[in-house]
C-alpha cells in the first residue's frame, strides 16, 4: 500500500488531530496536502460535523478544515464550514478557549465573505461569528456593531430562509439589544419587523418564537412573549436533537423571569 493510502486510513481512523502538523516550509513552498489527502480531510470534516456534535469532535474537524485552508485558501466551502464550525466551537467550549475560537471564525468568516460575497450563507456565518466575539470581548461590542448589521441584511438579501430566517432573527435581536441613536442601531419598531418575518417564513421553528419572545420582552410585551415562549416548548421536538436541551433551558429562563412555572 503506498504511503498516501496509509496516511489516508490514519486519518479516517484517528482524525486530524492525531496527525503531525505539517513542516512550515513545505506549506510555504505549496506542498500542502496531497489530492488524497484532501478528500481524506473532506470525509472527516463530514463525519466529525454530523449532528449530534460534540466538542472532541468539532476540535477535529476544525483541523481538517485548517490544514485544508491552508492548501487550497480558495476554496469557498472549506472556508464557510470553518467558520461555522469555528463559531460552534466558540459556543461550546470551556474558558479562554472561547475567545480564541471566536476569533478564528471570524477570520474566517471575513475571508469566506472575500471568496463570494453573494452568498447569504457567508454573510450569516460571519454575522454569527461576530456575535460570538462581541459575547467574548463585549468592550468591542459597540464597535463592531455596524460589521454585525451589515452581514446580516446581507445575509437577510441573499438567503433570508438560511439557518431557519436566521438573519432576521439575528437582526430582530440586535436592533433590540442595541443602543438607539444616535448611540448605535437599537429600533425595537425595526427588530419586530424582522421577528415578525422569521416567524412567518419559519412558523414551526421553536427559535423564531423564541426570538420573537426575546423582542417582546425588550417592549414590555410580557403577556405575549409568554405566549411565544409557550408555543416555542411546544415545537421543541422539530429542532435538531442536539439544540433541544440547550433551547428548552433558554425557555425556562425566560419564563422564570416573567414568575411562570419551567415548562415540562
Amino acid at each position: 500500500m503506498r504511503a498516501e493510502a496509509l496516511l489516508g486510513l490514519g486519518i479516517l481512523v484517528y482524525g486530524c488531530g492525531s496527525l503531525p502538523p505539517q513542516d512550515p516550509v513545505e506549506m510555504v513552498s505549496g506542498r500542502g496536502l496531497s489530492g488524497e489527502e484532501y478528500e481524506a480531510y473532506r470525509k472527516i470534516v463530514a463525519e466529525k460535523t454530523v449532528s449530534p456534535r460534540n466538542l472532541l469532535d468539532m476540535r477535529d474537524a476544525l483541523a481538517c478544515l485548517e490544514s485544508m485552508i491552508k492548501t487550497r485558501p480558495g476554496d469557498f466551502d472549506v472556508m464557510v464550514l470553518a467558520t461555522e464550525t469555528a463559531s460552534w466551537l466558540a459556543d461550546h467550549a470551556e474558558g479562554a478557549a472561547r475567545s480564541s475560537f471566536a476569533e478564528k471564525a471570524v477570520q474566517y468568516g471575513r475571508e469566506a465573505v472575500k471568496l463570494n460575497g453573494w452568498s447569504g450563507r457567508a454573510q450569516y456565518a460571519l454575522a454569527v461569528a461576530l456575535g460570538y466575539y462581541v459575547r467574548e470581548e463585549p468592550s468591542r461590542a459597540l464597535a463592531m456593531i455596524p460589521e454585525m448589521e451589515a452581514a446580516a441584511k446581507a445575509a437577510a438579501g441573499s438567503d433570508e430562509r438560511v439557518d431557519e430566517a436566521g438573519p432576521h432573527r439575528y437582526l430582530a435581536l440586535l436592533y433590540a439589544q442595541a443602543p438607539g441613536f444616535p448611540t448605535s442601531v437599537g429600533d425595537v419598531e425595526l427588530a419586530m419587523k424582522h421577528a415578525d418575518k422569521a416567524v412567518e417564513l419559519f412558523p414551526k421553528s421553536p427559535e423564531t418564537h423564541i426570538a420573537r419572545a426575546e423582542v417582546l420582552l425588550e417592549d414590555d410585551g410580557e403577556d405575549e412573549a409568554k405566549k411565544e415562549l409557550t408555543l416555542a416548548g411546544e415545537l421543541l421536538a422539530t429542532a435538531p436533537p442536539d439544540e433541544r436541551a440547550e433551547l428548552q433551558k433558554k425557555i425556562d429562563e425566560f419564563l422564570a423571569e416573567l414568575g411562570e412555572t419551567e415548562t415540562p
